[in-house]
This record gives C-alpha cells, sequence and structure tokens, in this order.
C-alpha cells in the first residue's frame, strides 16, 4: 500500500504570530542600536570636552609660566571672576585679555621663529556673539606692547566640532593663595588659571550639577581644569 504524506503550509494565525515576533525583534534590535549610538555620541563630546579643557589648560599654563612677571596686564570686559567653584560655568557677555612679554630674543612658543623678534604676547577670550572669535582663545605676538593692538590673532587650539571654551579665567593670588580683589592687582602668590569647556549640544538626559533644572545651560555637559600659575620673576 502506498504511503501518502500530507504537506501543510503555516496557516494565517501562524504567519501573524511570526510577523508580529519578527517586528519586535527589530524594534528591540535597532531600539539597541539607536541607545548604543547616543550612548557613543555622548562618549565622544564628553572625551572631545576633556581633551579640549586640557590641551587649552596645559599649552596656557605652560605659556604663562615663562611670562615675565612684571609685563603681565590682565582686563576683564566685566571685571569678574568665573572659576570652576563658583557661579555658572558660564555668564554672558564674558571677555578677558591677558597681555604680557617672555625672555626678549629667547625661542620660545609662540615667539619661536627667527629673529625671535615677536616676544609680546596677547591672550584673548570672549563668548559674546560679536567677537571675532567666539568661545575660542586667541594669540597674537608683536614686537612691542602697541602693536598687539594691530596684530593678527590666531585661535590657540584647533575647533574641536561639537566643544568650546565656556569660560577662561587669569586671576592674581596675594601671598598667601588668596583671590585679589581687582585683575589688575600684584600677584605675590601667582594667579588663578582655570579653563572650562562644554558641548554645543544640549544631552536632554543630563542634568549639570550647579545649575537649577530650569537653567538653559542645565543640559550642556561642561569639564574645568584650575591651577595656580606663577610667571618668571
Amino acid at each position: 500500500m502506498n504511503k501518502i504524506t500530507s504537506q501543510q503550509g503555516f496557516s494565517l494565525v501562524e504567519m501573524m504570530i511570526a510577523i508580529t515576533l519578527a517586528s519586535l525583534i527589530t524594534i528591540m534590535a535597532l531600539s539597541m542600536y539607536f541607545i548604543q549610538d547616543r550612548n557613543i555620541g555622548i562618549e565622544e563630546k564628553r572625551s572631545g570636552n576633556i581633551t579640549l579643557s586640557e590641551t587649552s589648560y596645559s599649552s596656557l599654563s605652560r605659556l604663562l609660566r615663562h611670562a615675565l612677571s612684571n609685563t603681565v596686564t590682565i582686563n576683564y570686559g566685566n571685571g569678574r571672576l568665573n572659576t570652576a567653584n563658583n557661579d555658572s560655568p558660564e555668564i554672558s557677555s564674558d571677555e578677558m585679555t591677558v597681555d604680557f612679554s617672555l625672555p626678549p630674543n629667547y625661542p620660545i612658543w609662540p615667539n619661536d621663529k627667527l629673529p625671535y623678534d615677536k616676544p609680546w604676547v596677547r591672550l584673548h577670550w570672549s563668548n559674546r556673539p560679536q567677537a571675532d572669535a567666539p568661545y575660542s582663545i586667541t594669540i597674537a605676538t608683536a614686537a612691542n606692547p602697541a602693536d598687539l593692538a594691530n596684530a593678527t590673532p590666531g585661535k590657540l587650539t584647533p575647533d574641536e566640532g561639537e566643544n568650546l571654551i565656556a569660560n577662561l579665567d587669569f586671576w592674581p593670588l596675594d601671598a598667601n593663595g588668596n583671590v585679589q580683589a581687582s585683575p589688575q592687582a600684584a600677584a605675590p602668590g601667582g594667579y588663578l588659571l582655570s579653563v572650562t569647556s562644554r558641548t554645543t549640544i544640549p544631552d536632554q538626559n543630563y542634568q549639570h550639577p550647579r545649575l537649577a533644572q530650569n537653567n538653559p545651560l542645565a543640559q550642556f555637559r561642561t569639564h574645568s581644569l584650575q591651577g595656580v600659575v606663577s610667571p618668571r620673576n
């Protein structure tokens, strides 16, 4: 007797169940992918913040240690200190300029090109929208202080894409290491250097620990470095 084998396809219900399961698996896989992609993006922005602040602080502290202390002049747009330990990481219409001289005829960056005849340096930072390079630290050199105003500045550090310098401070300290009342005061205890970077794009899952939830900067990640710098005597 011949054996008859009967083959039947999937029923409509089985097909619907299979499609539903496949859709759920696809949705879960896509959700995991987007979560992972977002986390990678956040980590890249965080790493960029750290890199920008550390590179800027290292370059500035190394340069300012070579400044001749009796030539340092500091000017603030609003005369206000805003370090990593107080206030907001960023205040509006902030600006500062530091002029100083390096040892003349000595090859020290940025006066490291023959004939080493531009020892005067101007550091400038501003977050004002009308500034030439807002949220960037610029540096210019000249043969004498009078020429600094007409010198063409360049950026101290390259653009970091989604990160910027949110604050820069260079403030004199007294002999006991306390902050002086004025940026033009003498600095027997050296200078407090503070650099803060932040992201240009907010992170909806982040809350800045020093800011209220309704603060417009509360969801921007920041990174700060500060320390004491003593120029040459």
